[in-house]
């Protein structure tokens, strides 16, 4: 402009176009993106980058200039030629990193050809959009994107690049509400740092749940992944789950998720698991954490540490691969144990679980093993996961603490549970343990229900434990069932968790004592104590009668109460 050469730049067309535009609607002002930011200054670059999805947000109207499209055979013919709706899905803008927050965030947009010819606005022509780009329709209508879970908002930009590497983490930052500084030269570690920024504000796992293809460079040189995704190419666009079942495993050619359902089969042969190599992650469920919470009894959300982020998931081990495991010592070069960890996810009554190595040959980091897949679990496993803490490092690898953390922290209540006989089996229980241990919130009212079995030669009986604390006051009761299964276990825990503080006076007692109906002369115990000023203990026994101690004597006739 100052120079007079302005007309001879290639955005010359776009900046007149638009004050013409602008000026017809009786606009005062108007941002050009190439035009409003000093590049130069890096504290107005990185106020307006970090701003930008607002800006589009409370924008009036947003023109968009489709260089690539044409109205006309030849641009320089004066004849016409009438543009198809199909000629938009076709233009390089919807394959830009930065043009994402642009369709998004503004509420009404009109879209223009090179030659200025309006071709329609994102109402008009949002089915074609939405196909072109996955983005549902009612989000281009104008409905919050926060509502879709991490990865499918990640999908959106699967297939969209950026000239350099940063901007593809960058362009990101509006789409998930979070802010970070830029730091050009950091390369891939920015899209890093923008994945540690979401989990920091959504407790939400499908962050973890990319997939990395098998032929590419990076699988076959570094089979072993850390928990983060390299890029947004790594969450595929897909319509149709690409699975290997357990059902299939005899037919299908030797791979790593072959191998590891294989072995998730010989350990639950009765149970269907199948290995998810692509997803569509619109049907995926996330389960609310207090439903978590309810059902390991804790849950702790991510936390900010000096090495990383700490989050907690359901764990459950596959065991140790051996040497027998060609298979997998061939893709996956890990000789320790395998994991599956749950990411609170399910999709069809199934848990999505990640499947990690904790091979010791790693210098004690874990990493994701198979990173093309995850691992598809029936729900009626989960009484199987424990709840166990993470550390992520800022470079994705994993370090694994599967230890009494939960049982030592002072935020906690840790409950144990010990059979004094080998004729009684804890089958299951509700909240499910973790670490080792029942953990609930400290100084908190709490329920747990225990499944439990006693054999004794070729007879067998069934029970269930009700123990918990109400009003400071411990409580603790019998009911014979005719099974343990997991169905009776939640509907006692339900019908216990509405019941008012009253109900539990009753039961005020820390011991209780029954007999059974099924195995004559039997006498079953139960005594709930606290152990210290963090940890309960429950203590399930039994005796024959005529050999009563003097206080289950005293629990049989009524007449013991606790202090």
């Amino acid at each position: 402009m100052i120079n007079g050469t302005a007309h001879k730049k290639a955005g010359y067309s776009k900046v007149l176009g638009c004050c013409r535009l602008a000026k017809e609607r009786g606009l005062k002002w108007i941002w050009i993106d190439t035009l409003c930011i000093d590049k130069t200054s890096s504290s107005e670059l990185s106020e307006a980058i970090n701003s930008m999805y607002r800006w589009y947000e409370g924008s009036t109207i947003c023109f968009v200039y489709l260089w690539d499209v044409y109205d006309k055979p030849d641009h320089a013919s004066l004849s016409r030629w009438p543009v198809r709706t199909s000629d938009v899905r076709r233009s390089r803008w919807f394959t830009r990193g930065w043009t994402l927050q642009e369709l998004i965030a503004p509420r009404y947009i009109e879209f223009y050809t090179f030659d200025w010819v309006e071709l329609g606005t994102k109402r008009s022509l949002e089915k074609q959009i939405s196909e072109r780009t996955g983005i549902p329709q009612r989000v281009l209508r104008g409905g919050t994107p926060l509502v879709h879970n991490v990865a499918e908002r990640m999908s959106w930009a699967s297939k969209r690049v950026a000239t350099r590497d940063e901007d593809m983490a960058y362009c990101l930052m509006g789409l998930f509400g979070v802010h970070m500084p830029l730091l050009y030269g950091e390369g891939s570690k920015a899209f890093l740092r923008l994945q540690e920024q979401i989990l920091k504000q959504e407790d939400d796992y499908t962050i973890f749940m990319w997939f990395q293809s098998q032929d590419s460079t990076t699988y076959r040189h570094s089979p072993l992944r850390g928990a983060w995704c390299s890029s947004p190419a790594d969450f595929p666009r897909l319509s149709e789950p690409d699975k290997v079942s357990s059902k299939e495993i005899s037919v299908t050619p030797p791979s790593p998720q072959s191998a590891i359902i294989e072995r998730l089969s010989r350990k639950f042969p009765e149970h269907i698991f199948e290995a998810i190599c692509s997803l569509d992650y619109s049907t995926v469920y996330q389960v609310p954490t207090h439903e978590i919470e309810r059902c390991f009894g804790v849950y702790e959300p991510p936390i900010l540490a000096s090495r990383g982020i700490q989050i907690s998931l359901p764990l459950m081990e596959i065991e140790d691969i051996g040497t027998g495991d060609s298979t997998l010592i061939r893709y996956e070069e890990c000789s320790g144990s395998l994991w599956l960890a749950w990411t609170c996810c399910k999709i069809d009554d199934h848990l999505l679980c990640l499947v990690l190595d904790s091979s010791r040959a790693h210098c004690r980091l874990d990493s994701r093993a198979v990173p093309h897949c995850l691992v598809s679990v029936d729900e009626s496993l989960e009484k199987d996961f424990t709840m166990s803490r993470f550390e992520l490092r800022p470079s994705g690898s994993i370090q694994l603490r599967q230890d009494l953390e939960f049982a030592r922290n002072p935020q906690f209540t840790s409950f144990n549970v010990e059979s004094k006989t080998d004729h009684i089996s804890i089958d299951i229980s509700h909240p499910i343990p973790a670490a080792g241990f029942h953990v609930f919130p400290k100084n908190e009212d709490f329920i747990l229900v225990l499944g439990c079995s006693y054999s004794l030669g070729r007879e067998k009986t069934y029970f269930l434990i009700s123990c918990g604390v109400s009003d400071g006051q411990h409580w603790c009761k019998f009911d014979e069932e005719s099974t343990s299964r997991l169905t009776t276990i939640h509907q006692r825990y339900d019908d216990l968790h509405s019941q008012s503080k009253a109900y539990f006076l009753q039961f005020s007692d820390r011991a209780a004592v029954a007999s059974t109906s099924k195995i004559y002369g039997l006498i079953l115990t139960a005594a709930m104590r606290r152990a210290s000023a963090h940890t309960y203990q429950l203590d399930i026994g039994s005796c024959k009668v005529g050999e009563e101690t003097a206080w289950v004597k005293l629990c049989l006739s009524g007449d013991l109460v606790h202090a």
